[in-house]
């Protein structure tokens, strides 16, 4: 008889332990998740905020035409004074690929050649025109729309549940 009450606690015993760990791994995985999306809020904030900045600044104080550059829907460059110097600066997003990871780029020409990346999911950029028609002719662009996807699952180890931010925004041109 003892034998048995024995055997029967180890089996309740592990069967208690077995919950726990399992508890104890989910909690784990599930703060791991928050503080991953935590990141992700981050660096789309500090991306949007240096975006909002550039993009709201596209032809500031530049006499030429057209004040784009170029565009594509995955890049775009314009001119504008960001440092507000009196000198027209150059800006780019473009999208580059190392290794499987996407990153967006910025390069600007502020007293050189100056370039940061973030990683990125997608990147979207869309000409305008008055008419809001859809164009990438420099001459008659009025407004950009730009689409920033970061997706987190390049840091989770479970990837059944797709986490990410989205940013989308429309910016006029100056001086048109």
């Amino acid at each position: 008889m003892g034998n048995i009450s024995l055997s029967g606690s180890f089996i309740v015993g592990a069967i208690i332990l077995v919950a726990l760990l399992y508890i104890n791994f989910r909690v784990t995985d599930f703060n791991r998740a928050q503080i991953i999306n935590e990141f992700t809020e981050s660096s789309m904030t500090s991306m949007a905020n240096v975006m909002d900045y550039d993009f709201n600044k596209i032809g500031y104080r530049v006499s030429a035409n057209p004040k784009i550059c170029a565009i594509n829907d995955s890049s775009i460059a314009f001119l504008s004074d960001l440092n507000n110097n009196g000198s027209v600066d150059s800006i780019k997003y473009f999208t580059r690929v190392i290794s499987g990871i996407r990153y967006l780029v910025r390069r600007t020409t502020i007293s050189s050649v100056k370039e940061s990346q973030v990683v990125i999911n997608n990147f979207v950029v869309q000409g305008y025109d008055t008419l809001n028609n859809a164009t990438s002719t420099l001459s008659i662009i009025k407004s950009v729309d730009v689409q920033v996807v970061i997706n987190n699952n390049s840091f989770r180890s479970d990837t059944s549940d797709n986490f990410g931010s989205y940013y989308r925004r429309r910016y006029f041109i100056h001086n048109h």
